[in-house]
C-alpha cells in the first residue's frame, strides 16, 4: 500500500511472534499477520476470544473476517487491546466489542459479526506507532 514498514512472523518455544519496524514514510503506519482457514471456524458456542500474549507496551488489534455466501468479507471486525511491556497477559475480547473496519475506516453498513462464519484471524499494529514492535502470541481460544 506504499508504506515501508517491515515485519516478520515466526515460532519461538511454541508461540508465534510478530515483530518488526513500523515506518510512517509513504503514508505507512501499520503491520499485520493473518491466518486464513480452509473452511469457516464455528465459534457460535463462544462469547468471545481469549488471547494470551507477551507484549511490548503498544496497542494492537485482533481482527476477524467472515465467509458470507461463499465470499470473504472485504472488511474486518476488530477489537483493540493494549499490551504491557514484558508482561504475559491474558485478555478477553467479547464478540460484542468487535467493530467492522475497512482500510482503517469504520464500516457502519456491515453485516453483524457471525461467530459461526469466521474464515480469517489477524493481529495488527496500527495507529502510526512508529518504531520497533514485538508481540508474542502464546494462545488464541474461543471462550
Amino acid at each position: 500500500m506504499g508504506g515501508v514498514s517491515q515485519s516478520r512472523f515466526y515460532q519461538e518455544n511454541g508461540a508465534g511472534v510478530l515483530e518488526g519496524e513500523v515506518s510512517l514514510k509513504n503514508n505507512g503506519g501499520f503491520a499485520s499477520v493473518r491466518k486464513r482457514f480452509t473452511k469457516p471456524i464455528d465459534l457460535s458456542d463462544c462469547d468471545g476470544i481469549r488471547l494470551r500474549i507477551l507484549g511490548d507496551g503498544k496497542n494492537y488489534a485482533f481482527r476477524l473476517k467472515m465467509l458470507i455466501n461463499g465470499e470473504i468479507t472485504r472488511y474486518s471486525y476488530e477489537a483493540g487491546f493494549q499490551t504491557t511491556e514484558a508482561e504475559e497477559t491474558e485478555l478477553y475480547l467479547p464478540f460484542s466489542e468487535f467493530e467492522p473496519y475497512f482500510r482503517g475506516r469504520y464500516v457502519g453498513a456491515a453485516a453483524p459479526l457471525d461467530p459461526e462464519k469466521i474464515i480469517e484471524t489477524a493481529f495488527m499494529i496500527k495507529e502510526k506507532q512508529e518504531g520497533y514492535f514485538r508481540l508474542k502470541i502464546i494462545g488464541v481460544d474461543g471462550v
